[in-house]
This record gives C-alpha cells, structure tokens and sequence, in this order.
C-alpha cells in the first residue's frame, strides 16, 4: 500500500497515511450509507405496497363475497320463477288433457244414445211391418192373390233389406260401443249421476 507523509500546517508535525485504506475505508462507510438508506427506503416501499396489497384483497374478498350473495340471490330467483313456469304448464296441459277426455266422453255418450235410439227404431219398424203385411194380407186374401203374394214377396225384401240394413248398423254400433271399455260405461254412468 502506499503511503502518503503529511506536515500539519501549524505545528509542523509530520505523520504518514495510508491513502488507499483511508478512501477504500471513506467508500465503503459511504457505500454503507447509501446501501442501508436505500434499504430502508425499498423496506418502507415494500411495506407500503405490502398494506396497499392487503387493503385491495380485503376488498376484492368482499366484492366477491357480495358477488357470490347476488349470483346465488339472482339463481334462486331464476329457480322459482322457472318452477312457477313449469306449474303453470302442467296446469294449462292438465286442463287440456281433461277437455279433451271430456268431450270423448260426451262422444261415446252420444254414440251409446245413438245406438238405443237405433234399437227402438228398429224394433218399431218391425211391430210397423208386422202389421203391414197382416193387413196386406188379409186384404189381399179376398181380392188378388197374386197380385198379393207378388206384392207380399217385395215388401218382405225390402223390410229383411231394411232390416239387414239396420241391424247391420246395429252391429256396427255395438261394436263401437263395446270398443268403449267398461271404464266408459262408468264414467257415462259418473257423468250421469254428477247431472
């Protein structure tokens, strides 16, 4: 190391320095200086940004928390207005549903109506041809025999014709009216008894 010899100026005393130590030793208080300042600066920096920090995720978690409370309030909102949706929907199918079963009902109740009406008819026209083709008859006996069995044979034909015809539409009634079930019959019987 080099050393420097100083004189001081008043009382002309000499001693020696070693220059080199004195500045690496001056740098390195001032380096010191300058390290533990910015350190403390950077500490107070860091604690700063450390509460900034803390005050924004305190606040983020209470957005959040006040977020989950609307999503869930507006879900469960959402809920019961899709479930009062589907009520109604039932309700309004329900209604359709028993419209319509009630008016196959007035159907078959008009058909089973139908069909005694037809019985009654055609026991009638039977009574009717009966005493139709007496009279015919005797009144044939006396005047025109052939005329009368002539006579007597169309009108039988077309009576079994008409007949046929009815019973015909007899069987075709019952049938449809069988086809009816027995549930039908109570719920004619249901309906008749509810009037």
């Amino acid at each position: 190391m080099k050393e420097t010899t100083l004189n001081c100026p008043k009382c002309a005393h000499s001693f020696t320095i070693e220059v080199e130590e004195l500045m690496h030793k001056q740098m390195q208080e001032e380096f010191e200086f300058k390290f533990n300042t910015l350190i403390k600066a950077q500490t107070l920096e860091f604690t700063k940004q450390q509460k900034l920090l803390q005050t924004e995720k305190e606040v983020l978690e209470k957005s959040r928390v006040e977020l989950e409370i609307s999503i869930n309030r507006s879900v469960k909102e959402k809920l019961a207005e899709e479930k009062e949706k589907v009520k109604l929907q039932l309700k309004e199918e329900t209604a359709d549903e028993l419209k319509s079963y009630r008016e196959q009902l007035e159907q078959k109740v008009n058909e089973v109506r139908d069909l005694n009406r037809t019985k009654v008819e055609l026991e009638r026209l039977k009574r009717e041809s009966s005493e139709m083709a007496g009279k015919l008859e005797a009144q044939a006996e006396e005047k025109f025999t052939a005329m009368l069995a002539s006579e007597k044979e169309k009108i039988r034909k077309e009576n079994d014709d008409r007949i046929d015809q009815l019973k015909k539409q007899l069987t075709i009634a019952q049938q449809k009216a069988e086809q009816g079930s027995m549930q039908l019959q109570g719920e004619v019987l249901e309906l008749e008894i509810e009037q």
